[in-house]
């Protein structure tokens, strides 16, 4: 695909022609490089259940410019708050109290909070350095730990 020079923060009328705007690929390209592209997307693919779902899985706050039925359809709210859980409050009304949609929502908090642990323990065994974990003999395991005897870098136990 050739690259075309479009600011997709400049208005419609400034920036992308109407043939552009209604371009599958070049309208994903933008939300890539800005999530508010898809405002200049021409109506007929803000409609698309196939475009709009990769738009979501991309950015999930795209689902603000979504068709009213999109917004409704339970696939593609699942698809924008698996991406962004705060995509929930621009879902239809229904699917913001909806069973399935919220589990998504706790799954992929639950997710970010283990990661960030996981990461937290590494900043914390990183800081405290080689000396303070050697002599301790705790057979706790994480992914944190895991990643620290990789031998990948300077800071791994069997470096």
């Amino acid at each position: 695909m050739q690259k075309i020079g479009l600011r997709w923060d400049a208005p419609p009328g400034r920036g992308a022609s109407e043939e552009l705007r209604a371009e599958r690929e070049v309208v994903l390209a933008g939300v890539k490089q800005n999530g508010e592209a898809l405002q200049y997307a021409s109506e007929e693919l803000r409609a698309d259940r196939e475009f709009m779902l990769a738009a979501v899985q991309q950015r999930g706050w795209a689902l603000e410019y979504a068709s009213q039925a999109l917004r409704a359809d339970r696939e593609v709210v699942l698809a924008a708050v698996h991406q962004d859980g705060d995509a929930l409050v621009v879902a239809a009304e229904e699917l913001r109290t909806d069973p399935e949609v919220l589990a998504a929502i706790k799954q992929k908090a639950a997710a970010r909070a283990a990661a960030e642990t996981a990461a937290a323990e590494e900043v914390d065994q990183v800081a405290a350095g080689p000396e303070s974990s050697a002599g301790e003999g705790s057979s706790r395991s994480s992914g944190a730990e895991a990643a620290m005897a990789c031998g990948c870098c300077r800071h791994c136990s069997k470096g």
